[in-house]
């Protein structure tokens, strides 16, 4: 048998149904909420989300900042920290 034809308007309004956010989505969410309540700089910001989210080694990170490996890893730390206290 033969499937029905449906017009593009008419799926247009299907609802569509959102599943709960990802862990990508809900840290994001929580690192835009520190950002707007002036929890954590840009700059913390951007390491966690690179680091944690995009997976920029630390390496490549720390050379644009032109610091050690180590110093940015202990910032992330403390804007991590930092974070988790903006959030509880």
């Amino acid at each position: 048998p033969r499937v029905d034809e449906i017009s593009m308007a008419d799926v247009e309004q299907l609802p569509i149904e959102e599943g709960p956010p990802s862990a990508i989505e809900r840290v994001l969410a929580l690192v835009d909420e520190a950002l707007r309540n002036q929890r954590l700089c840009r700059d913390d910001a951007r390491i966690i989300v690179l680091t944690r989210v995009f997976d920029v080694p630390v390496e490549d990170l720390a050379a644009e900042y032109g610091c050690l490996p180590h110093s940015l890893r202990r910032r992330r730390l403390r804007a991590e920290s930092d974070l988790a206290a903006a959030v509880a």
